[in-house]
């Protein structure tokens, strides 16, 4: 049986289209559209999202969260930004209905990686006198656990690796 979205597809992304789950995405533009409100025309954000097809219309609330996330208030600098979409409950009018808000990102999960290398004096500084380096012997491998990998990029959290679930 098909639902409403299924007989009535809009271009713009709604509450169903979360499928219940919080939703990690990059902003990829903004644009301003007029729409029609109460016989008044009113211009709002557009929100277009990397992999989407669909974008949000951005209401005051979700902008001020963005405002928040990104301490941008100029949707110019917003492209970028990663934000969490997830479906809620507001009151509109007289009674309760679907909506999407947004919510900051979940933080990365941190990863433990190699300490990095020491820093080498720049050239200009005194160069102290070499002392004799002792012969180490070198250790021999032991058949122990192999090593711990880390992943290939530590800065994406696989929570946030989600596929948006609309397209």
């Amino acid at each position: 049986m098909p639902t409403i979205n299924d007989i009535y597809p809009s271009k713009y992304l709604s509450a169903a289209d979360l499928q219940n789950q919080d939703v990690a995405v990059t902003i990829e533009r903004v644009e301003m559209e007029e729409f029609e409100d109460n016989g008044r025309k009113v211009t709002k954000p557009v929100v277009f999202f990397q992999g989407s097809t669909k974008a949000m219309i951005f209401n005051k609330t979700n902008s001020t969260t963005v405002v928040d996330i990104t301490g941008q208030d100029n949707t110019d600098n917003w492209p970028g930004a990663r934000i969490c979409l997830y479906p809620t409950m507001v009151p509109f009018g007289n009674k309760m209905t679907e909506a999407i808000r947004v919510k900051r990102p979940p933080e990365p999960t941190a990863v433990a990686v190699a300490s990095p290398p020491p820093a080498v004096p720049p050239a200009t500084a005194p160069v102290a006198a070499a002392a004799p380096v002792a012969s180490v012997p070198e250790p021999t491998a032991t058949p122990s656990a192999s090593p711990t990998v880390a992943p290939a990029n530590p800065q994406v959290d696989d929570d946030l690796a989600d596929e948006i679930p609309w397209k």
